[in-house]
């Protein structure tokens, strides 16, 4: 009864047997035509409607996972409530499958299936917030200054190779013209590009251990991240070039979380 889930325009089923009691909110896509700006807009509008009710409100989307790290010992509507913060932002990872080691996913734990992480600057967001909020397009950026600490997103995107080529053949029909010019759409890639960069960033080195901020690595990265955050049109926004040429074996504490 807490949960709200945003249909946008979906015609595959996925929102068809949610558990009872979920408020589901379906929106017919020409509804919002200037697509990204038009929906963070909605999104930000529903979540100020919401703060009348609720103390703490998060948003992600559907290909992302939003992790607590399970040795806080707190569940993750007590370790909100404890820490009193303006925003909540999480340490963003691609889920990378190693396409010539790991068979297509079934309905197991994500964690147990898959080995490889990527961190991506871009998927630092701002998850959950106290206060007001406003958001810049994709919901990387927001209105308060970042803080990181013991969040993570785990993006799904690169996670299947056969799910998201299958992905692509969609949102490459979809009309994007709000997206900006000479901006590479991730959307709207060839399937070779798509697996182009996954084998790509699997050829990078290995590194195995701690994914949070006590990895000497990600901490300087995030302290990157939060020392250079700048004001842009009223959003507190980093530099998306923080990344790291490593990818990360996901950590045996968290392969169970998500």
């Amino acid at each position: 009864q807490n949960l709200y889930v945003i249909d946008h325009g979906s015609t595959d089923g996925s929102t068809e047997n949610l558990p009872e009691g979920v408020n589901l909110i379906k929106l017919k896509r020409a509804d919002l035509p200037n697509y990204q700006r038009d929906r963070v807009t909605f999104v930000a509008n529903l979540i100020q409607q919401l703060r009348a009710t609720y103390e703490i409100v998060g948003y992600s989307d559907a290909d992302e996972l939003i992790i607590l790290d399970p040795r806080v010992g707190l569940s993750l509507r007590d370790y909100l409530i404890k820490n009193k913060l303006e925003v909540f932002n999480a340490i963003g990872f691609e889920v990378i499958h190693d396409i010539d080691n790991e068979n297509k996913l079934d309905e197991r734990f994500v964690g147990l299936q898959r080995k490889w992480l990527k961190f991506n600057p871009a998927l630092c967001k701002p998850i959950f917030s106290s206060k007001e909020i406003k958001w810049d397009v994709g919901y990387h950026f927001c209105s308060f200054k970042p803080h990181f600490s013991d969040l993570y997103l785990m993006h799904l995107r690169y996670t299947d190779l056969d799910e998201g080529t299958s992905r692509l053949k969609l949102t490459r029909t979809l009309d994007r013209p709000d997206l900006g010019p000479g901006r590479i759409d991730h959307h709207k890639i060839s399937d070779n590009s798509y697996e182009s960069w996954i084998r790509f960033w699997l050829s990078h080195p290995q590194i195995s251990g701690e994914i949070g901020l006590s990895n000497p690595l990600i901490k300087s990265r995030i302290d990157q991240l939060t020392a250079s955050t700048y004001l842009d049109n009223s959003f507190f926004k980093f530099d998306y070039n923080q990344s790291l040429d490593n990818i990360f074996e996901i950590p045996s504490y968290i392969k169970n979380e998500f």
